[in-house]
């Protein structure tokens, strides 16, 4: 389950160096600190799969670069998020320092749980529309959907799918299968059919 925790003051980027390295996953959302548990199966498939196309397209090309959680996106003093999977694009280069991102990445990518549905599909959504990600990304392991929206005016729209395949406006030519994202490996699938 996901936990909200309170300081008599608003958390702050330097406050996550002192907590415990314990397996939990910590952001901060509006001076808000947030504690989630380590992740499912689906959800560690669905990152894996997402990592393997997305960064295997991004570096064949060379036009910037992947990182996946944990890895912090600091959007301000106040707002330390850890996305699933984000792009750097080349010219965004200058964001990449030696401990985290610090600013908008061009794309990233969200996988959700139960226990984060609303603060991703809320919390988080309007966190990266305020701080100009371009693109925001919602994976759900659990309906095997992937929602690709681009940002316009300050909010979130739907990139309609083509063809079936979930598409990046930022990311140009990026083109992922949602099947291809929830894939189990070959060593589950059905082999009598």
């Amino acid at each position: 389950m996901t936990a909200v925790l309170q300081l008599e003051r608003p958390y702050t980027v330097d406050d996550l160096k002192d907590l415990p390295e314990d397996g939990m996953r910590y952001e901060i959302i509006g001076g808000e600190l947030i504690v989630s548990p380590s992740p499912s199966t689906k959800h560690q498939r669905a990152s894996m799969n997402l990592s393997l196309l997305v960064a295997g397209y991004v570096r064949q090309r060379g036009i910037g670069e992947v990182f996946a959680a944990p890895y912090d996106v600091v959007l301000g003093t106040h707002n330390v998020l850890e996305p699933d999977l984000l792009v750097i694009l080349n010219e965004q280069a200058d964001l990449v320092t030696d401990a985290h991102i610090v600013g908008a990445p061009a794309l990233v990518i969200e996988i959700i749980s139960p226990s984060s549905r609303s603060i991703d599909r809320v919390r988080k959504s309007a966190t990266y529309a305020d701080h100009g990600v371009q693109e925001y990304w919602i994976v759900d392991p659990d309906t095997e959907s992937v929602l690709a929206q681009k940002l316009v005016n300050g909010v979130y729209q739907p990139i309609p799918p083509t063809a079936g395949l979930i598409h990046s406006e930022v990311v140009a030519g990026l083109f992922v299968d949602p099947g291809a994202v929830f894939a189990p490996p070959t060593w589950q699938r059905d082999t009598t059919a």
